[in-house]
């Protein structure tokens, strides 16, 4: 806004607009003088000189908007000078736990949040007879090499999750691949790994749950992220970490 009105005001403009309201018409006049009581200085502006009505009732509104504009930027500075966005987190978790599980905070600093977020009760998904081991860093048993790699990553980067998470989707639970938090923004995520999309039927199947997700919120690019892999092409951990660098630093 600040740039706006000091473009407008580069150019100057002489004199200022007085208005006069009688019964019947609004008369224009531009004023040379310093105040309106000096009326000698005055030339009344015609219906064809309303241009410049314009210009000068313009000017006078720009240096006053640009007056309060400037007055809100100092102020604005001042606040934040004074704001640490940090006490009011820090102030819930310095308390003792035993004060702490009393209160309902409004504000809960980014450890503490995290915890809560994790300290989610849930059966892991069952796996098949024969089914390989494989195993991540954080300890959990996933389903391929490449859930394990994403896993690792996740926590690598510090990002928290959840795998194999369960929702109720349209009256039937579902597991999506890994329950994802930003922990700035505290905005969670589904992340799905779609990992034979050169099976017709997986892809189709995919299809229905994809939209399925879409009725319950859950939209690409918002809180649905998606990757993709075939038999004879892995997922792409470089688009991967594009990803979360997008969604969840």
């Amino acid at each position: 806004m600040l740039e706006t009105v000091e473009s407008r005001l580069a150019d100057p403009v002489s004199g200022r607009l007085e208005v006069v309201a009688r019964r019947n018409k609004t008369e224009y006049y531009k004023c040379n003088g310093p105040n309106q009581n000096s009326s000698r200085t005055r030339t009344y502006l015609k219906h064809t000189d309303l241009d410049e009505a314009r210009r000068l009732a313009q000017a006078a509104y720009d240096k006053k908007a640009m007056k309060m504009i400037r007055e809100q930027i100092e102020a604005a500075d001042a606040f934040l000078k004074r704001w640490d966005e940090g006490k009011l987190k820090a102030l819930y978790g310095k308390m003792a736990p035993e004060r702490r599980q009393l209160i309902d905070p409004v504000e809960i600093d980014d450890d503490t949040y995290v915890a809560k977020w994790l300290d989610k009760q849930y059966q892991p998904g069952r796996f098949d007879p024969g089914y390989p081991e494989l195993i991540t860093n954080n300890g959990e048993r996933v389903r391929s090499k490449s859930e394990k790699i994403i896993a690792d990553e996740l926590l690598r980067r510090g990002i928290p999750y959840l795998y194999e998470y369960p929702f109720v989707i349209e009256g039937r639970t579902v597991r999506p691949d890994f329950y994802l938090l930003n922990v700035r923004t505290r905005q969670a995520f589904i992340m799905e790994l779609l990992g034979m999309m050169d099976d017709p039927d997986y892809a189709k199947n995919n299809i229905k749950k994809l939209n399925s997700y879409a009725r319950e919120g859950f939209i690409p690019g918002k809180n649905l992220i998606l990757l993709y892999e075939t038999h004879d092409q892995p997922v792409d951990i470089a688009v991967f970490r594009m990803l979360m660098d997008t969604y969840l630093k």
